[in-house]
């Protein structure tokens, strides 16, 4: 219940219609005089909708991303850095249960860009592929991780150069699986998001890994551009959006040490 409320209330949109219906719920509910409920009702839309107006700013959306996306290229990795002893953790992202769309369709950006960097890094390094992801998809059986191995072989990866658990929900608890398979001494590179980069560096760590390195994919700020700073577009509402997922899991994180 209170990881869907989270989710809901991750996106910018969602945020603003929150806020216009808690100023109608305010002002219906609020014993005052008639031009201060006039004042409420007029001022909530007003907000919520300058609300999605920054949000969809390319300055705001860049800024706010900046700080993941810094932190993630400081400590990315080279390929000629990973050697056939390493093992390539592929972090999982989201499928959709959908067998009326195409298969290579069902495969959220995140998915493909993961596994797809996992791929080119195996075949540069001979590393094994470990990808992790259980039932976590809402309203289906799909186990990710059986998905993401079907998909690497689809891709040409051999079969015993695939280690497939199906486990985990979250990100915790996929780096736990890897550590009860391999144990915390194994050398790993990292396949995630650059936004989830600095979440994921202190959770190795407190599962006591040593050796590894970042192969983080999904790079959204670039060189900064004055010309654009001012820009609307739908981009900057997921860019926005993504910052604060990030930044709630980070703050959840804390709070569950």
């Amino acid at each position: 219940m209170i990881d869907g409320i989270a989710k809901f209330l991750i996106s910018p949109i969602n945020q603003a219609i929150l806020i216009f219906v808690i100023g109608l719920l305010f002002a219906c509910l609020r014993k005052v005089k008639k031009h201060s409920v006039k004042k409420i009702v007029v001022s909530a839309p007003i907000f919520a909708f300058s609300w999605i107006m920054l949000c969809s700013q390319t300055w705001f959306s860049y800024l706010v991303t900046q700080p993941l996306e810094s932190y993630s290229k400081a400590v990315q990795s080279q390929y000629m850095e990973v050697s056939d002893d390493y093992y390539i953790h592929v972090l999982a992202c989201y499928y959709q249960d959908n067998s009326d769309i195409p298969m290579i369709s069902r495969w959220s950006d995140c998915s493909l860009k993961r596994l797809v960097q996992a791929v080119l890094l195996h075949k540069k390094s001979g590393a094994t592929i470990v990808l992790t992801g259980g039932r976590f998809i809402p309203e289906s059986d799909v186990v990710y991780a059986e998905k993401a191995y079907a998909l690497l072989l689809e891709l040409g990866v051999d079969e015993d150069k695939i280690i497939a658990l199906s486990v985990g929900t979250n990100t915790k608890e996929e780096v736990l699986a890897i550590k009860r398979r391999l144990s915390n001494k194994a050398k790993l590179a990292l396949v995630s998001s650059t936004t989830h980069t600095e979440r994921l560096h202190k959770l190795v760590l407190q599962a006591g890994f040593t050796n590894f390195k970042f192969f983080s994919v999904g790079h959204m700020n670039g060189e900064f551009d004055w010309s654009y700073a001012f820009g609307l577009n739908h981009f900057n509402l997921i860019r926005t959006e993504r910052a604060f997922y990030e930044y709630g899991a980070q703050i959840k994180s804390a709070i569950n040490e």
